[in-house]
């Protein structure tokens, strides 16, 4: 994956660098580019994003009509356990409400579209799964995704003190995860390609803005 970083680091000697360079992981071929904005840049293209999420209140009543309609993705096994389908392969879904370390508990939150959303909780930790019903794909994210369209989807969450921001490209069938360290994420916003966040520095608590553009 090829990135380009433009970020300004200039400080005086004694002033506290906000260090806005994330730690990048990716198993892609994914063209990015990720650059600091002044306040004014970030606040000209605001907007709400168009693309909402439909959020369920009944997972239980979600889960049957899936496993009606999408008999061959969607299986219950043992009354506790969701199995998925996708690519011949398959995800186990476990509601195990004991208060130790094994407890872990799914919901069907919500759908975009062709995908489900399916949430888990574990004793320290948590992961979001998206389902394509239509191409059989599965997509693991660290919280609910934003879409930007049907193809192009992102999520971030705070993992023990780190911020997480993942893309998912699935015409292309590309995917990374950016990780910063020193910052935390306040807002999110999209614009075409574009992904503009607003964060705040760790150690000097000053706000930064930056935006990520995803490459042909």
């Amino acid at each position: 994956m090829s990135c380009f970083i433009a970020i300004s680091q200039n400080a005086k000697e004694n002033d506290i660098v906000c260090n806005l360079l994330p730690t990048i992981k990716s198993d892609s071929k994914m063209n990015i580019s990720l650059n600091e904005l002044s306040k004014t840049d970030y606040e000209r293209y605001k907007n709400e994003n168009s693309n909402e999420i439909v959020l369920f209140k009944n997972s239980d009543s979600i889960e049957k009509i899936l496993i009606t309609k999408y008999p061959k993705i969607f299986f219950k096994e043992d009354g506790n356990i969701l199995k998925v389908k996708f690519d011949g392969e398959s995800k186990y879904f476990v509601n195990n409400n004991i208060p130790d370390k094994t407890f872990s508990n799914y919901s069907i939150k919500g759908m975009f579209k062709d995908y489900f959303i399916i949430n888990e909780e574990f004793y320290e930790s948590w992961s979001c799964t998206v389902v394509n019903v239509k191409t059989n794909k599965l997509y693991t994210l660290p919280s609910n995704p934003i879409f930007i369209n049907e193809t192009l989807f992102y999520s971030y969450s705070n993992y023990y003190g780190e911020e997480e921001l993942k893309v998912i490209d699935v015409i292309n069938n590309k995917d990374f995860l950016l990780t910063f360290s020193n910052v935390s994420f306040l807002s999110f916003y999209n614009s075409s390609n574009h992904i503009m966040f607003e964060v705040e520095c760790m150690y000097s608590s000053e706000k930064k803005y930056l935006k990520l553009l995803l490459l042909p």
